[in-house]
């Protein structure tokens, strides 16, 4: 079991916060009177150090950030004492002057690459929230950077919701969107230049979907179609939770979901007077929705350096409709897409699908969605990517009305990837449809043991037009 996984006592916790904060707000007092380099400072940052390397044996990754008032390490709050409360308020005034939530720190910092961190955080007026952020990236610093949003477990309510890790899982997924929409691209801003930050954006969601963390976002979607920030997120989360499946590591997790941000980079670009659904354009607003792909490949190279990154998330925003009888661009014979955009195709397929409208108009079901991909797609796809596409949304997908076999009919909320055909689910009535007291919160859990789904209900029989479940 790696450092990164490891559950440490709350009290070594308590102990690692306390060092690492008095130290911190002690070296930033130090700084502003002695420039980087001085020995009385450079004293400051290895006795800082030293206690950093202490928390990082212990705990991994340290992550210290300001929360609704309070500060928090690695997601405990650090509890106000007479002792601590003038440190922990001036590490708070620090953060908000720069514009940021907190700090992440990653082992492996030395005190080099630690010293050119602290030249960009000293000069608070020409480095704030993402400026402060970009400079690092450009000089290569990357054992230290600053956060912006934070999702500790404990600030979820236990009694809001009956089962309390899925209304922290749609809290993180809420946190992330905002991220997101922030990152967008403009129309007077290159869609690429934010590349180097959605990996980061990221992270939250390649953890939960590595621990095997249930997602629960889908479930409260009954939409004609999503904005693009959440088409993009959701893209995004299906594909991590693919790539969990088949193997992949962080750290290319990280960079698929980065790139499956972007797939749709393009379509800002000609979307203007298009028609939103498919069926109702013509010959030539159908080629210039198609175009797409290739203005996101020339704005993602436009906005970014050349590397492993940029090259992924070209390739991708190129080959995620390269698929099936009608892909698009005509690519060579001989060409082979990427494996990550094939993970990044089917989680868009399923996306695409999961918000549009099959025979006479009606809205598709997220099992019909799920079908089609299973179906009629299935040879534009691998196996093994099919079946981890079941194993990453469940095989009843959230969104799902269903009928139990004992009557009763519930949503689905989430599925456990070990479990594919046994979901979390919402009781929305009893045994035989009977009704549920008016009165009493819906009962939600696991599928019992002695209960199975029977089948999944077309939107005719569903016994309401919106979900919102979740």
């Amino acid at each position: 079991m790696s450092t990164y996984d490891a559950q440490p006592r709350e009290d070594s916790l308590a102990e690692h916060a306390t060092q690492v904060s008095m130290r911190l707000v002690a070296l930033l007092r130090t700084a502003r009177s002695y420039q980087i380099g001085n020995q009385v400072l450079t004293t400051q940052i290895d006795s800082f150090l030293g206690v950093m390397q202490a928390a990082f044996a212990d705990v991994g990754e340290v992550q210290l950030l300001d929360h609704e008032g309070d500060l928090h390490f690695n997601g405990i709050r650090i509890p106000l004492r007479a002792s601590n409360m003038r440190f922990l308020e001036q590490l708070q005034q620090e953060f908000h002057a720069r514009e940021i939530r907190g700090l992440v720190f990653v082992p492996g910092l030395d005190r080099a690459e630690f010293e050119s961190f602290m030249r960009f955080f000293l000069a608070t007026d020409a480095y704030k929230g993402m400026e402060l952020f970009s400079a690092c990236e450009t000089q290569g610093i990357t054992r230290v950077f600053p956060a912006f949003v934070t999702a500790e477990a404990e600030t979820v309510d236990d009694a809001a919701s009956a089962v309390p890790e899925l209304a922290q899982s749609f809290a993180t997924y809420q946190q992330a969107l905002r991220l997101v929409e922030s990152l967008a691209p403009s129309r007077d801003r290159a869609a690429g230049v934010e590349l180097r930050h959605l990996k980061r954006a990221m992270q939250p969601m390649v953890d939960a979907a590595v621990s095997g963390a249930l997602d629960a976002s889908l479930s409260t979607y009954d939409v004609d179609r999503l904005d693009s920030a959440a088409h993009a997120l959701q893209v995004a989360l299906i594909s991590i939770r693919i790539g969990a499946q088949l193997g992949l590591d962080r750290a290319t997790l990280a960079e698929l979901g980065a790139a499956a941000l972007l797939h749709d980079t393009g379509k800002q670009a000609v979307a203007e007077s298009l028609p939103m659904r498919v069926d109702e354009r013509d010959a030539g607003q159908e080629s210039r929705a198609r175009a797409h792909v290739l203005e996101g490949v020339r704005q993602i190279a436009g906005g970014n350096a050349l590397h492993e990154g940029s090259l992924l998330a070209m390739r991708v925003a190129l080959e995620h409709h390269a698929y099936g009888p009608a892909a698009y661009p005509a690519l060579p014979p001989d060409h082979h897409r990427s494996p990550l955009s094939e993970i990044v195709a089917i989680a868009d397929a399923f996306m695409c699908l999961r918000f549009s409208r099959g025979a006479g108009g009606v809205p598709r079901t997220p099992s019909e969605a799920l079908a089609t991909v299973l179906g009629p797609l299935a040879e534009a796809f691998d196996p093994a990517l099919r079946a981890a596409l079941v194993r990453a949304i469940g095989l009843h997908p959230p969104g799902q009305i269903v009928e139990l076999d004992d009557g009763a009919l519930a949503i689905v909320l989430a599925t456990p990837p070990a479990t594919p055909d046994r979901p979390q689910i919402e009781w929305l009535t009893g045994p035989n449809r009977e009704a549920l007291p008016e009165t009493e919160t819906r009962p939600a859990g696991p599928l019992p043991e002695d209960r199975r789904v029977a089948r999944a209900l077309p939107r005719t029989e569903w016994p309401f037009a919106e979900t919102f479940a979740a």
